[in-house]
């Protein structure tokens, strides 16, 4: 193999470094759109946040290591916080906050049961099941449904990531 004579643990650095550009261009494509819900400053941790957590969650359906557990816990959070963050827009009277306000709607209102469904899934896969490893409780065959879960929750992230975006007027279209 192309990786022969490099320390084990340099492989998944290397290959994790390698990602980087790509998760950064594909977050690019929807920043340049200049919608609100899309921006750079919460598209880039939403990319970069799937490309960690399924990484780290396929690592530790491999190993069951609790070290990797424990950074799939947090990872996890921090994600989430992420995406939940958009919510605090739904109140907001700012004209600046309007874009925003009606992703927030949305996923409160006609998105709730994917927004639910996404952080049932979000939390068993990412957080119960790392922290069951991390305390030592939980079974390889769990880890591995919960890295199942887990990228389930992902997919339904990425879904409201589509669906949630509410543009003050169409593309194309003079301001």
């Amino acid at each position: 193999p192309y990786y022969q004579g490099l320390p084990t643990g340099l492989v998944p650095l290397v290959l994790t470094l390698a990602t980087l550009p790509a998760v950064f261009a594909q977050a690019m494509v929807y920043a340049d759109t200049r919608r609100r819900f899309w921006r750079l400053a919460t598209t880039a941790p939403r990319f970069l946040g799937t490309t960690i957590v399924t990484g780290l969650a396929g690592a530790l359906a491999i190993t069951g290591a609790p070290t990797i557990a424990a950074a799939l816990l947090a990872t996890t959070l921090i994600k989430l916080g992420v995406e939940v963050s958009v919510l605090k827009h739904a109140e907001s009277d700012q004209v600046s906050d309007l874009e925003l306000r009606r992703s927030a709607i949305l996923q409160w209102g006609v998105l709730r049961p994917l927004w639910a469904t996404r952080l049932v899934l979000g939390l068993s896969g990412g957080v119960l099941i790392p922290l069951a490893v991390v305390l030592g409780l939980m079974s390889l065959n769990w880890v591995i449904a919960g890295a199942v879960i887990l990228m389930l929750g992902e997919l339904t992230e990425r879904c409201l990531f589509f669906s949630a975006v509410a543009p003050n007027r169409m593309p194309g279209q003079p301001q």
